[in-house]
C-alpha cells in the first residue's frame, strides 16, 4: 500500500516482525518490545467505534478478521482508508480516529504507554 506524504503524519502501515509457516500453520510475531497494553476487540458489521484521539499514546492495530472504513483526522485534514484482514498499522498520538465496520471484525489494539479508564482519551464527536 503506497501512502501519500500527507497521510504519513497520522498513520504508519507496518508488518509483523516475524512470520513462520510450516505444516502446522502460521505464527506471526506482531512485536517484541515497545507496547504496554493490549486489547482484543470484536465489532459487529455496521457498528461504529472511536471518534476520539489519544493525547499521549500511539496505538497499533492488527486485524485478525473482517474489514472496516478507518477515518483519520488531524489539522483539519481527513483521510479515509479501507482496512481488512492482516492489515497492521499505527495511529499516531493526537490523531482523531473512527471506525465503521463493513464486516464482523476482530482486531488487536496495543498502546505504547497504556490507557487507564479513558482518562487519556479526548472525545470530540461532531
Amino acid at each position: 500500500m503506497k501512502l501519500k506524504n500527507s497521510i504519513i503524519s497520522v498513520v504508519t502501515f507496518c508488518r509483523p516482525e516475524f512470520t513462520h509457516n510450516d505444516e502446522r500453520g502460521e505464527l506471526k510475531q506482531i512485536f517484541s518490545t515497545g507496547w504496554s497494553q493490549a486489547n482484543l476487540i470484536n465489532s459487529i458489521k455496521e457498528s461504529e467505534r472511536g471518534g476520539h484521539f489519544h493525547k499521549n499514546n500511539n496505538e497499533l492495530f492488527f486485524i485478525i478478521s473482517g474489514a472496516f472504513e478507518l477515518t483519520l483526522e488531524k489539522d483539519e485534514k481527513i483521510h479515509i482508508i479501507n482496512i481488512s484482514k492482516n492489515d497492521m498499522f499505527i495511529i499516531h498520538k493526537e490523531v482523531k480516529h473512527s471506525f465503521i465496520f463493513t464486516e464482523d471484525t476482530m482486531l488487536l489494539a496495543f498502546y505504547d504507554k497504556g490507557v487507564q479508564k479513558n482518562s487519556e482519551i479526548d472525545i470530540h464527536k461532531n
